[in-house]
């Protein structure tokens, strides 16, 4: 089955799950490796989620499949597709 993903939901998603850890733009920024101002880009949408971001997000904590998926807050989970794929092929997410 395929899924089409609505990216303004998607970075709905994205900004309640920063608040949600209780993290400002520039501390999650700065967890991934990226300045606050592009943060603030990809949270507006003016600059899309790279794949290798994705990846960095996940190996933070964050949910990737529950930003996809379209979850809620209370319905997120602490283990993502990235990290059990990881798992199953011995490798870890950079």
């Amino acid at each position: 089955m395929i899924y089409i993903v609505n990216y303004a939901d998607l970075l709905t998603r994205l900004v309640l799950y920063r608040k949600h850890l209780g993290l400002t733009q520039n501390e999650l920024a700065s967890k991934v490796g990226i300045n606050q101002e592009l943060y603030s880009y990809i949270e507006k949408g003016h600059v899309l989620i790279s794949g290798p971001l994705l990846i960095r997000f996940d190996s933070i904590g964050l949910n990737t499949d529950s930003l996809i998926a379209k979850k809620t807050p209370t319905q997120w989970q602490t283990t993502s597709c990235c990290s059990r794929l990881s798992a199953i092929h011995g490798t870890t997410s950079q």
